[in-house]
């Protein structure tokens, strides 16, 4: 995969630096790619990593989805919101965040029925007033 570590999104952006470029994050591919975001001190570090090699402020889009695969899989497997190992601390951290919590997400699981609509009530639920 290109683009799989904050280190090689660095690499990519660089030559662009001076241009109006920006980044998507997705959560799947970043819990896949080894970053700890399902619980609260290995999101912080992510964040940080983040801050130090790309900056929180290239990020414009998150796309959201949980994960089939276990932690660091190096598999990109998108499952509902919660239903997988990301699970819903990992969400209510990207979404309460004072940087993340401006910017679109981008709902991206599988379309099977309803589970938009269900997944997006999901994800509401977690944003805190």
């Amino acid at each position: 995969e290109v683009g799989a570590t904050l280190e090689e999104i660095k690499q990519i952006i660089y030559p662009f630096e001076n241009l109006k470029i920006g980044v998507c994050l997705d959560t799947c591919h970043i819990f896949a790619a080894g970053y700890p975001i399902h619980t609260e001190e290995g999101f912080i570090s992510f964040k940080n990593k983040l801050e130090e090699t790309v900056g929180v402020e290239k990020v414009k889009v998150i796309h959201c989805n949980d994960s089939k695969t276990p932690f660091n899989s190096k598999r990109d497997r998108h499952e509902h919101i919660g239903k997988g190992y990301i699970g819903l601390k990992g969400f209510e951290l990207f979404l309460n965040d004072k940087d993340f919590s401006k910017l679109p997400f981008i709902l991206e699981t599988p379309k099977e029925g309803n589970m938009d609509i269900i997944n997006i009530r999901v994800l509401n639920s977690l944003v805190r007033p």
